[in-house]
């Protein structure tokens, strides 16, 4: 092929329009894992004492390792055989026979039994063989050992009191093990080994189990998306992976609004911007913002990953009252504040975005306005946490805003605090 000044020209000006046709196209992205607390699929709430019941095979080590786990949580563990002498003492009372002062039910307090049936706890090993071939042709056997531990229990959760069956629940684990080296001989991994396996094997169903009656971790991957066309937000995501979602925040909301305000950027690459700024939100407990902002990117690009992020934050407010029932408060939460968002833009400390029904959009506060003082300290010192943590406050409080909004003179904003929900 001869190659000619048009010829090269040509291929220039394809180039460019390539490069260009791929302005605000949707942007690579990178994965973060994040830690979410879920709930216990029971609600122990109030139940402060339990007792355990169990039987099967290695139920001694079981029973060790059950009461060392339940030992790291809030639950007193009481001896079963102290409790079955009380329960006999209330048995009596109640028809008579025995005396005493205290009513019957004062005697015992609520208890809940885990009655727990081993079904199988067993670790075995057997060899496994190879042939091989040296240098000379010579064919010979060589040996390494497999093992596998195996744990399957069932747990009822039994309130002690009514005799009233809970929960019961079929939990299992196996463990195995590969040995890397090979020998003329067969070779085992020993009693001390197998035994160590099968303790594991107990470890994980009990974790299991722990996780069943009390809230947990839980890692989560989610998904930010890169776009170097914005610096902010590659700074954003370096700021995510610290976990300083906040000042995340405020780098996804300058990139967010850069890139609506280009009309070359497609509307994915808006909805990936947009999904990043919301995971902030979500993982900075902003909870409601960031719902609203998956939902809102999911309209400009129906990515199963928006979905899948409505559907976690809708599952977390589901889940936020179990959790404080079960003693912590963790998913949406509530402030003292004015309903408003903020970035740092030019030098200056600007609304970002408005949340309806606050005393910021009752006092008709709209994105773009200027905030040059807050209650009467101007703002050009702070930064963007400085100044939201001089809007919160008690509600009923007052702060007073000095705003600048284009082509209007400067104003004094004095609002009321209200409770802003996340």
């Amino acid at each position: 092929m001869r190659f000619s000044k048009a010829t090269g020209l040509g291929y220039i000006a394809l180039i460019v329009c390539l490069v260009l046709s791929c302005a605000g196209c949707a942007p690579t992205s990178t994965v973060v894992q994040e830690r979410l607390v879920r709930p216990g699929e029971i609600n122990m709430a109030g139940q402060k004492q339990v007792t355990i019941e169990i039987t099967g095979p290695n139920s001694d080590q079981f029973e060790a390792l059950l009461k060392q786990q339940l030992g790291k949580t809030n639950f007193d563990v009481l001896d079963r055989k102290s409790l079955n002498v009380r329960n006999g003492e209330i048995a009596l009372q109640q028809l008579g026979v025995a005396g005493g002062t205290e009513p019957a039910e004062k005697i015992i307090p609520a208890v809940v039994l885990f009655r727990v049936k081993i079904i199988d706890a067993t670790a075995s090993e057997q060899p496994i063989s190879r042939n091989v071939s040296d240098q000379n042709g010579n064919v010979f056997t060589q040996y390494a050992s497999a093992a596998k531990a195996s744990a399957k229990a069932s747990f009822d959760v039994i309130e002690l009191a009514t005799s009233k069956l809970i929960v019961t629940k079929y939990l299992e684990n196996t463990q195995q093990m590969k040995s890397n080296q090979w020998a003329p001989q067969p070779q085992s991994f020993g009693e001390a080994q197998l035994g160590s396996m099968l303790a594991n094997a107990d470890m994980n169903v009990i974790g299991q189990f722990i996780e069943t009656i009390m809230p947990h971790y839980e890692n989560v991957n989610v998904i930010l998306y890169n776009n170097s066309q914005f610096p902010t937000n590659e700074t954003g995501i370096g700021l995510f992976q610290a976990k300083n979602y906040e000042q995340a925040a405020t780098q996804f909301a300058e990139a967010l609004a850069l890139a609506k305000g280009q009309p070359d950027i497609k509307p994915a690459a808006i909805a990936a911007l947009t999904s990043n700024l919301a995971m902030a939100y979500e993982f900075g407990g902003r909870a409601t913002e960031a719902l609203d902002l998956y939902n809102a990117a999911a309209v400009l690009d129906s990515q199963m990953a928006y979905s899948q992020s409505i559907t976690r934050v809708q599952t977390r407010f589901a889940e936020a009252q179990v959790l404080r029932d079960q003693g912590l408060n963790q998913g949406p939460r509530s402030f003292g504040g004015v309903g408003i968002e903020l970035i740092v833009w030019n030098a200056q400390l600007r609304v970002s975005r408005v949340l309806p029904n606050t005393p910021a959009s009752t006092a008709g506060i709209v994105p773009g306005d200027i905030i040059l003082a807050i209650n009467g300290n101007a703002s050009t010192t702070m930064s963007v946490d400085q100044a939201a943590q001089s809007l919160r406050g008690d509600p009923g409080t007052a702060v007073t805003l000095r705003i600048n909004r284009s082509g209007a003179a400067d104003k004094d904003y004095t609002l009321t605090r209200g409770v802003i929900n996340q």
